[in-house]
């Protein structure tokens, strides 16, 4: 399974892809009247920023407690040196 950061580096590079094909659509001599794949390209579009805005959203399990593993890391510290202060006097 791919990790996040590669999932969005790889959405974020297809969405550049469409958006330069849309500029050489535009810079076109012959532009078609009738693209069909213009909106093939607007819908994959679509689902790049909903795919992209989704794993923004998602949070890897470490993320979110990552201030309580740190308190709890902090508040064992200090009672292993307390412990140990008070053993040695």
């Amino acid at each position: 399974m791919w990790s996040q950061q590669e999932r969005l580096a790889l959405l974020n590079e297809e969405l550049r892809s469409i958006e330069t094909l849309e500029r050489l659509r535009e810079y076109s001599v012959h532009p078609e009247g009738n693209d069909n794949s213009r909106e093939a390209r607007e819908q994959r579009r679509a689902e790049i920023l909903a795919e992209i805005e989704r794993l923004k959203a998602e949070r890897t399990w470490f993320e979110g407690h990552a201030t309580d593993v740190t308190v709890a890391l902090l508040l064992c510290a200090a009672t292993a040196y307390v412990t140990f202060h008070f053993l040695v006097r």
